[in-house]
């Protein structure tokens, strides 16, 4: 069970602290590939010293304190990468190669040698209760606790549940394995302990709004008016003053009343046609957009995005026009392209 427990819960971490790198770091592949780089340098380590666990107090004692740990640690180090953003970087600026691999080094530290360590453990103890070794079958639990992880990810955690509510429901899932080792073995230490921090974690989930908390540390000075988790990325709105911006992955998208970007977008393209009837609007800001498209008389608008979540934020908070001759189309605009009917006069990307 603490096998299964350790990949799932290793795979769903992993896969949001990427995200949140690349949220926070204003990422792309680069980021990836250096987060990536340093969790496999750490988690080695951690699986190096995770030999050295049972010298110090018993194999059992030292399982349930690393699942202990575990259990708290993701939720700590998102709340540092989030609260410490601006202040170590200059607000707005761009987190270069150098500070993006040190910075993830540091704060993935505690998470990957005790995920390391954990299965050189637990690997130990499945070996030494059944006399032989049992890494393969060991290493193969944990796979397919992966496997299970990366599924309920993909299709449920992904879309219902914020980062910090994901968090805290892999923490009481390796508290509650810690539960079950220690009233199986008769630790009461241990009992108390995981009791008192699965208390602690639904008390914090149902009084604190942390993503809310957290995500207004990184927007200083601005009202935090909505921000989610999508699939294709986090999206945040604020606003200050009258202005409301738009930000996916902590870059600015657009901003509302911004109209001398607006009209550079589309009047350059638009005075190129002598009569432009059928208009395609790659992503960006429809309500300024969409605007400055219609004061030419054309017959459709089409405003093709990926992601849905983008659209309905701005019929929320960007006042969208409402107007018969504007479509929505949520699809990717390559694969749109590919199989649309319309000839379109002009292009805004």
């Amino acid at each position: 069970m603490a096998v299964l427990a350790l990949g799932f819960t290793s795979i769903i971490a992993q896969t949001i602290v990427l995200r949140e790198f690349l949220c926070v770091f204003s990422g792309n592949e680069l980021v990836i590939g250096i987060v990536l780089a340093n969790w496999m340098i750490l988690t080695g380590a951690g699986a190096f010293l995770g030999k050295f666990t049972d010298r110090i107090t018993g194999r059992l004692t030292s399982l349930t304190v690393l699942l202990g740990v575990g259990a708290i640690v993701p939720l700590v180090t998102i709340f540092l990468l989030r609260s410490l953003r601006n202040l170590i970087f200059p607000i707005g600026s761009l987190i270069g190669i150098g500070e993006s691999f040190y910075g993830s080094f540091v704060l993935l530290m505690p998470w990957c040698l005790v995920a390391g360590a954990l299965f050189t453990l637990l690997a130990r103890i499945v070996s030494e209760a059944q006399q032989a070794n049992r890494v393969a079958e060991v290493y193969s639990l944990e796979s397919a606790g992966s496997v299970i992880g990366g599924i309920c990810f993909n299709t449920v955690i992904v879309f219902f549940l914020s980062t910090f509510q994901a968090l805290i429901l892999l923490g009481l899932l390796n508290l509650a394995v810690c539960l079950v080792l220690s009233s199986k073995h008769a630790r009461r230490l241990g009992v108390y302990v995981a009791t008192a921090l699965i208390f602690l974690l639904v008390i914090v989930a149902v009084a604190f709004n942390l993503d809310d908390i957290t995500r207004g540390f990184m927007f200083r000075d601005q009202s935090l008016l909505f921000q989610k988790d999508t699939p294709y990325g986090n999206l945040t709105v604020t606003k200050q003053g009258e202005q409301i911006s738009f930000f996916e992955n902590s870059v600015l998208l657009f901003s509302s009343n911004d109209v001398p970007t607006n009209e550079e977008a589309v009047h350059y393209a638009m005075v190129q046609h002598h009569e432009p009837k059928a208009v395609l609007i790659v992503s960006g800001d429809i309500a300024g957009m969409a605007g400055e498209v219609l004061k030419y008389g054309v017959t459709q608008v089409d405003f093709v995005e990926i992601n849905p979540w983008l659209i309905e934020v701005q019929k929320r908070f960007a006042s969208a026009p409402i107007d018969p001759r504007i479509h929505f189309v949520i699809e990717d605009a390559r694969r749109y392209l590919r199989h649309a009917s319309t000839q379109y006069d002009v292009v805004l990307l």
